[in-house]
């Protein structure tokens, strides 16, 4: 299924820190910390979002850029309506037609 996922906040209690966009590098190892807010991807999901299970998708964008890669995030631990809060982050997840 495609998808646009969208960080929109970070989680309440983090595991990892929320970097500003300027001090994050896309497409680089960015060892201990998460993903900045409004970063986000258009790709497949690889299977459907659950609670407890990591959310991974073929990306195909990212920030408006064709990337090819594999997405993930932390483990899901609330799932409401189009919102995932992961260990970490918040995303909005759009379901977009093919």
């Amino acid at each position: 299924m495609k998808v646009k996922i969208t960080k929109i906040d970070k989680a309440e209690l983090p595991k990892y820190p929320t970097p500003d966009k300027k001090d994050y590098e896309a497409g680089q190892e960015n060892y201990g910390v998460s993903i900045p807010i409004d970063y986000w991807i258009i790709g497949e999901l690889s299977y459907p979002i659950e609670e407890n299970k990591s959310i991974r998708a073929l990306r195909t964008e990212r920030n408006g850029v064709k990337c090819a890669g594999l997405f993930h995030t932390s483990k899901v631990i609330k799932l409401e309506g189009n919102i995932a809060e992961t260990e970490n982050s918040k995303y909005q997840i759009e379901y977009l037609e093919d």
